[in-house]
């Protein structure tokens, strides 16, 4: 980082390099956390839920994201570059498929005022789940990891590796673990 956009206390950094309510390089100044979010849940495609701390309304406390399905680039149904209108008046531009993928990690990119906010992500009941293969990489990013199980599903855990089939399949057994029996985790930084 370059010295003039340093400072020792690590919650003065983004005032020195983002604009306000970003947490993330803007590329485009229309392109915010909420533009991102807006895209999700938009689609139908993710439900987001914000919980405000009873003694500071202004305050987000956490929020759950339930993942409901993925917009693939078949489903997009175009040229990934082209753009999708909102159903509701938000952004006059609208959206393209690759706005779509970064929405997956720049809707995380929010933090409360007193730096505690939390994400309960979790997986709806009775999808079968068609996974693009960026998802991957959101995986890695936010995905839970193995030591978080309790007891009883790290032992589920155990007996679903030993069935799991890898050769055929880019899914993850960890990821295919949390989404078959849907297991919640929560992020937060």
């Amino acid at each position: 980082m370059e010295p003039k956009f340093w400072d020792k206390n690590p919650n003065k950094i983004p005032q020195k390099n983002f604009l306000e309510g970003f947490h993330f390089k803007p590329l485009a100044l229309n392109k915010t956390r909420k533009f991102y979010e807006f895209i999700l849940v938009d689609t139908d495609f993710v439900a987001i839920k914000h919980y405000k701390d009873p003694k500071d309304p202004s305050n987000i406390t956490h929020t759950t994201f339930q993942i409901l399905k993925f917009l693939t680039p078949s489903l997009f149904g175009q040229n990934p570059n082209n753009t999708q209108k909102f159903s509701m008046l938000f952004d006059r531009i609208g959206y393209n498929y690759w706005d779509y993928v970064d929405a997956w990690t720049k809707t995380f990119w929010y933090q409360n005022k007193t730096n505690l906010h939390s994400w309960l992500i979790y997986f709806k009941r009775n999808i079968l789940y068609k996974f693009p293969k960026w998802f991957l990489q959101w995986w890695d990013f936010c995905g839970p990891i193995e030591e978080i199980l309790p007891t009883p599903a790290e032992e589920g855990f155990k007996v679903f590796k030993s069935m799991y089939d890898s050769q055929n399949t880019w899914i993850l057994i960890d990821h295919q673990f949390f989404s078959s029996f849907l297991l919640s985790w929560i992020f937060s930084w």
